[in-house]
Order: structure tokens, then C-alpha cells, then sequence
């Protein structure tokens, strides 16, 4: 039987390609502390300690899971004599070392703050998903992110899980033949857009609730005005004064709400997206909140729960909606009105917005319900974040109260629907295009409270 040591020799012979990867790039970047998550046998930690001047936590719990595949997953026998064995090995490195015998999820409460850290334990999906969510807000902007087997045929989970959670922000994904990953954490900042048509009386009070609480040096205030004839260009301007970090575009031309918001994302720099109607306002503190959702729970679209209703003053609030689903899906837009979409003041990635094909240009007031429509058909849910909620304006005048007076909402509706007929269950495709239904489905569920026609829909998709 082979000892602790000769097994560590076989396995790090092949496991020793990816050990110089690492440690190069901590002394180029001048990094200083950094954790391992997975040791083993200590040969990768032992490597960075040795060609490093950074003090490293090697953190692995050295503990038997039974539903866990993995041929590294030993008796626990085992594992206490392997634990000794690697303690004993890092124990030269004193001051520089610290050993955490700990699952990732108890070490990553004893430590605050990393330069660096490689995820090398658990391989499956939700175990790589999981620690790039833990430990990513302890890395500093300008760190590393790192980790093994990116690539290897065994753990696809590994690369899945990364590409995830990355390529939301359009970060680029390092990769070694080694099968080592690695990603510079940068500063994920927001670029607040704010279509603008005719809002002189509204727009500085939806800016300044950008401004009050919820802006973070590097965000972004972007003002589109969509050739207003009132004076809300003169008023941009003028807050751009005020404020830093504003950008004003005009339309030579009316273009409509879809192509004023899509001209303010395509100017935008930050990966992730919040639209604020140039009439409606942010509560204080509110946006923290769901850049913290999005981040940490892999998710591209999250929304506030709740849309309070004021007319002229937010502290009088006349009405409510309350989102009561964690998240809404491609069903729902056959259900009810009364989603994020109906609104569109959500966050979300830059990334979804180049997934769903920007905002629809050709739907009037539906911009919106279009843009989310066309996420979930991406692929996507709109997650809602519990207790939130934003300020949202009542006025005969509005966007939406102009818009939908002039056009048929049920077939603009479908135009946005019909390139994605594949996604939709066939009963939804033959109610909606169904030729007595086609120009009046949206407007009976804009009507109904449990309507007869809502009642019969339900009944048909069985939902």
C-alpha cells in the first residue's frame, strides 16, 4: 500500500502542469494576500508560497462527502492522515501560511479581504457556481480570480459555472493549456439610463434620486432627450453641470421611447443597466440592493418587488403594485400585465440587452414589454428582489397613457412575439393567433381582474 507521500508524487506529477501558472501572474500583479480553496496535498500552495512573497490561507475541509463523485473524495481516515501530512509540509512557510482545515463556506466568514484566490475543490456545477459567489466580493478591484480543470472532459460543470457568472460582465476569461483559469476582477459599475421626452417638470427630481444615495463613483447618468419641444433639453444640460458623470443625447428627430433608450445603452460603458423613467424616482439606497442580487445570484435581470404610485408628491401614495413571484418567466406575459416588463425600471446587464436584441423600435409604449419579452426568449429570468420598491408616477400625460390611445396594444404586442414562436407552447400560439383574439388579446388582459377571457386562457394552457 502506497504511503501519503508516494500517492502525493503520482498525482502531482501530472497536477504540477498547472502550478506555474499562478503564481506568476500574483508576482506580476504585485498581489499580497490570497486564498487556495481545495489543497490536497499542498504541491500548489507549497509552489506559490516558495516563488511568492504573499501570505496564502490554504483552505480545504479534508472531510468525506458521500454524494460527492470525485476521486479525490477519500475515506475520512484518510483524509485526517492526508491533512497531516499537508500541514506538515506547509508548516516551513510560519508566518506566510495559514491552513484552514474549513469548507468554504465557514472559512469565507473568518476572511474580509483577498488579492487573490484559486478554486480548486468541489467540481461539479453548483460547487464551482457557488464558490465564484462566496468569495467574489472579498477580491479587491485589479485581483484575481482563478481556478483548475476549466476545461476537463470530467468537470464540465467548471467551465459552465464560470462562463456564467463572467461573461455577464464581458470580462475576459484567461486560459492555460494547464486547464487553469483566471479572471482580473474589475469595479462592476451601473450607467443609469434615462429616456427624456418633454419632462422638464420631472426630470431634475428623478435625477437628483440617482445622485442622493444611490450613485458610486465610476456609475454613469446617461440622457437621452427624444427631441422635446418643451425645455427638458436646456434642463439636461444644466444637470450635467451639476453633477459628474452625466451624458446628454438628442434625437434630430422624435424616435420614440424603444430607440431613445436603446441610443443611451449603446453609449453606456458599464456592464450592468438601470432605466429610470424621466419621470419616476429611485428610494434612497434602493439600488445597492439589487446590484447585490444580481452579482452574487448569477442573475442578469433583477427588479424592485413593488412600484408605489404617487401623482405630484412620492410621500403621497395612491396605489400599489406588488410583484408576488420570485421570478417571472415566458408565461407570465399571457397572464397578467402586472410584471417588471410593464414597467421596464429594472436592472440588468449590458449583456442581456445584446442577448434580447436591444430594445423593439416599432412598438410604441411596449418598448419595455417588448425589451423583457425578448430577454426571457433569451433565455433569461426576471428575478425580483423582495421588500424593494421605486416611485412611479401617475399622469394623463405619460409615455404610456399617449401611446396606447393611438395603436392596437394586441397587435403591436404580437409583432413582437411572432419571432419567437418556437419558445411559446402551441395552445398559447392558437389562442393568440387565433383570428378573433389577435387584436384584442392584450387589451382583455390589460381589463381583467380574473376576466372571463383570462379564465378561459388559463384553462387552455393549463397553467
Amino acid at each position: 500500500m502506497k504511503t501519503i507521500k508516494e500517492k502525493s508524487q503520482i498525482a502531482e506529477k501530472e497536477w504540477s502542469k498547472a502550478y506555474d501558472v499562478l503564481w506568476k501572474i500574483v508576482n506580476k500583479k504585485q498581489l499580497k494576500v490570497g486564498a487556495e480553496i481545495g489543497v490536497a496535498y499542498g504541491g500548489h500552495s507549497k509552489k506559490i508560497l516558495e516563488k511568492t512573497k504573499a501570505f496564502l490561507f490554504s483552505i480545504d475541509p479534508y472531510k468525506n462527502f458521500e454524494s460527492y463523485d470525485d476521486p479525490m473524495n477519500i475515506s475520512q481516515k484518510k483524509f485526517d492522515q492526508l491533512y497531516k501530512f499537508t500541514k506538515k509540509r506547509l508548516a516551513k512557510f510560519k508566518n506566510r501560511s495559514n491552513l484552514l482545515r474549513l469548507t468554504s463556506i465557514k472559512a469565507a466568514k473568518k476572511i474580509d479581504k483577498l488579492d487573490f484566490i484559486y478554486i480548486d475543490a468541489n467540481h461539479s456545477y453548483d460547487g464551482v457556481k457557488n464558490d465564484i459567489a462566496l468569495w467574489f466580493n472579498k477580491i479587491k478591484a485589479g485581483g484575481i480570480i482563478a481556478g483548475h480543470d476549466y476545461n476537463h472532459p470530467n468537470f464540465p460543470g467548471v467551465r459552465r459555472a464560470v462562463d456564467e457568472f463572467f461573461n455577464r460582465f464581458g470580462w475576459k476569461i484567461n486560459y492555460h493549456q494547464s486547464g487553469v483559469w483566471w479572471v482580473e476582477k474589475k469595479k462592476i459599475n451601473i450607467s443609469f439610463i434615462v429616456p427624456a421626452f418633454n419632462c422638464a417638470d420631472t426630470l431634475a427630481e428623478t435625477v437628483s434620486s440617482i445622485y442622493l444615495t444611490n450613485f458610486e463613483d465610476g456609475d454613469e447618468v446617461i440622457i437621452v432627450d427624444d427631441m422635446s419641444t418643451d425645455k427638458t433639453l436646456e434642463l439636461a444640460a444644466n444637470l450635467k453641470k451639476k453633477y459628474k458623470n452625466i451624458k446628454v443625447f438628442r434625437h434630430k428627430i422624435n424616435k420614440g421611447g424603444g430607440a431613445a433608450r436603446n441610443t443611451a445603452v449603446e453609449n453606456s460603458q458599464n456592464p450592468l443597466i438601470f432605466c429610470l423613467d424621466s419621470d419616476n424616482i429611485l428610494a434612497n439606497k434602493s439600488i445597492e440592493k439589487l446590484k447585490k442580487s444580481l452579482i452574487n445570484n448569477y442573475r442578469e435581470v433583477v427588479s424592485f418587488d413593488e412600484l408605489k404610485f404617487f401623482q405630484k408628491n412620492k410621500n403621497n401614495i395612491t396605489h400599489s403594485w406588488k410583484f408576488n413571484k420570485e421570478s417571472y418567466d415566458i408565461n407570465d406575459f399571457f397572464i397578467t400585465y402586472r410584471h417588471p416588463s410593464a414597467s421596464g425600471n429594472y436592472l440588468y446587464t449590458k449583456n442581456s440587452w445584446l442577448k434580447a436584441g436591444r430594445y423593439p423600435e416599432d412598438v410604441q409604449a411596449l418598448d419595455t414589454w417588448g425589451f423583457g419579452f425578448r430577454q426571457i426568449a433569451s433565455d433569461l429570468k426576471i428575478y425580483v428582489l423582495k421588500d424593494s420598491f421605486y416611485f412611479h408616477r401617475v399622469s394623463t400625460n405619460s409615455y404610456w397613457n399617449r401611446e396606447s390611445k393611438k395603436n392596437n396594444l394586441s397587435l403591436l404586442a404580437t409583432t413582437v412575439i411572432l419571432p419567437h414562436l418556437d419558445r411559446l407552447d402551441k395552445k398559447i400560439i392558437s389562442n393568440i393567433l387565433n383570428t378573433k383574439n389577435v387584436d384584442k388579446w392584450f387589451n382583455e388582459i390589460e381589463k381583467s381582474k380574473r376576466s372571463k377571457f383570462i379564465n378561459s386562457f388559463l384553462e387552455k394552457i393549463k397553467i
